[in-house]
């Protein structure tokens, strides 16, 4: 969840001088309301007799890259920066969705 929400939401923002988000007003983090109802734990390759190592912030570096394909696969737009949720405007993006939506689907009918 702390990978979801540094890919959607959190930014350090600044104003000429100095740190602006201060709190946890001005700092953007995801809420219980983000959350799914449930979360799956899956280990692979564990063998009780290894010790664990843990599966913290290692396994946070992928999460945004997963977010912005997943994205990118519901929508055909590609958004690089971070802060999927402040890009993910309707009005930033409805244009170009429904463009690369219309070419998706006109594709997987074979039209051209």
């Amino acid at each position: 969840m702390q990978a979801m929400s540094r890919a959607m939401y959190e930014a350090v923002r600044f104003d000429e001088a100095h740190v602006t988000s201060v709190d946890w007003l001005t700092y953007p983090i995801a809420d219980i309301t983000d959350t799914p109802d449930s979360i799956e734990v899956v280990l692979v390759n564990n063998a009780p007799a290894n010790k664990s190592l843990g599966a913290g912030e290692p396994a946070t570096r992928p999460v945004a890259a997963a977010i912005g394909n997943a994205i990118f696969d519901a929508t055909g737009v590609r958004i690089r920066r971070k802060q999927y949720a402040r890009q993910l405007s309707p009005r930033k993006n409805s244009r170009t969705c429904a463009r690369k939506n219309a070419a998706r689907a006109l594709a997987l009918r074979g039209d051209k």
